[in-house]
């Protein structure tokens, strides 16, 4: 079975973005040696080469030009893609992203061959509010694709859910649901929490509401002095960063809001492991890689009630969920974990026991069962 995979694919340790993420680690688990994968990506700063993953696994990285995704993805990153895809005669396309290039490369070559289009999230379920002109254009043009392609290619993935009532109104049919995962390694992190370290991991982007966090931090210090939040992530967004450090300084609460970069590895394993309680402020998100890795750490987790997030966490089950920019709420709920010893054991161990049924090898194993079924009924 020659499957091409079309995604963005990142080599190392270093992955940032969760589409990279799922892709890299559902890579490493594939193991079916029946599988021959071919992983097709674009990249602005690799020439064209063909090299080996390991045995049955080929990356194909394709060249484009330094110019906005959005005039290359359904240009010239797309006609490339579709030739190269093409050379290898695949028994199935498995496209990663709606939009351009990878969503409607699968579009085109999904009149060919018998295709899948795993879906992390949808613009058009974005409630994140677009200033700039060209963050508008952009938006437009992909609705438009991720509304041809849902209509079009035979068989959809989902990482959450959450999503299923709005591709289904789109149009789309023959939905699987599979979850982002975990690797082994975060289940085996042991807890030493430092008393009241709250804990944030995400890209720093405005749809993130780390100011509500921070806000909430700072309700938080009249209760409880010995506070102290770190947050974890690129700055993506200088000027929202800005803003942030601004809100900590109006507050007074310099020496309790801690901005540490992007972290990795062993360092990123050693904030889970001293953190109390997980914070995830969303604006709105879709099968979030951090609340598995915190589930995975034994954290509890206070959490805004929006996208997919309540199909990870229940309340009062393995965290806790409160509306979006309730900042009263979201301080009360992390003073309750903070206070309550025993429902922190509680939630803790429940996480752990939860986050095994994501391990990578699961969602690898049920990938491939979409892979076989797919094969299947293109033969009937």
């Amino acid at each position: 079975m020659r499957i091409a995979l079309l995604g963005p694919y990142v080599t190392g340790d270093n992955i940032q973005g969760g589409v990279e993420r799922h892709i890299k680690y559902l890579m490493d688990e594939i193991r079916d040696e029946n599988i021959e994968m071919h992983i097709f990506t674009v990249s602005k700063y690799e020439n064209n080469k063909i090299e080996p993953i390991r045995k049955n696994i080929i990356l194909h990285i394709v060249k484009s030009i330094k110019l906005p995704v959005t005039i290359t993805g359904a240009t010239i990153d797309l006609y490339n893609l579709i030739k190269e895809v093409n050379k290898i005669k695949p028994d199935i396309i498995h496209g990663q992203m709606v939009g351009a290039p990878y969503g409607i490369a699968t579009y085109f070559l999904a009149k060919r061959y018998p295709s899948i289009l795993t879906i992390h999230t949808l613009i058009s379920q974005n409630s994140a509010v677009n200033k700039t002109l060209r963050s508008r254009i952009h938006d437009v043009f992909w609705k438009y694709l991720e509304k041809l392609e849902v209509q079009n290619i035979q068989h959809l993935i989902i990482v959450s859910e959450h999503l299923k009532p709005r591709i289904c109104s789109m149009g789309g049919s023959s939905i699987y649901s599979i979850s982002n995962g975990i690797q082994p390694e975060w289940l085996k992190i042991e807890s030493k929490f430092i008393e009241g370290r709250i804990l944030f991991v995400g890209r720093i982007l405005p749809i993130k509401g780390i100011e509500n966090l921070i806000r909430s931090i700072s309700m938080i210090k009249r209760e409880k002095k010995e506070i102290n939040l770190h947050i974890v992530g690129p700055y993506l967004d200088i000027e929202y960063f800005e803003k942030l450090k601004k809100l900590v300084n109006e507050l007074n609460i310099e020496d309790s809001v801690f901005f540490m970069g992007p972290l990795f590895g062993d360092r990123l394993f050693q904030e889970y492991s001293e953190s109390q309680v997980f914070v995830l402020p969303s604006h709105d998100e879709s099968n979030p890689f951090v609340l598995i890795e915190a589930m995975a750490s034994g954290i509890p987790v206070v959490a805004t009630d929006v996208g997919g997030i309540p199909y990870l966490i229940k309340e009062g089950e393995n965290g806790f969920l409160v509306k979006d920019n309730d900042v009263e709420n979201l301080s009360k709920k992390i003073i309750d974990l903070l206070d309550q010893k025993d429902a922190w054991n509680k939630i803790s161990m429940r996480n752990r026991e939860k986050a095994k049924s994501y391990l990578w090898s699961n969602i690898a194993d049920q990938t491939t069962r979409v892979y076989e079924k797919v094969i299947d009924e293109s033969k009937s």
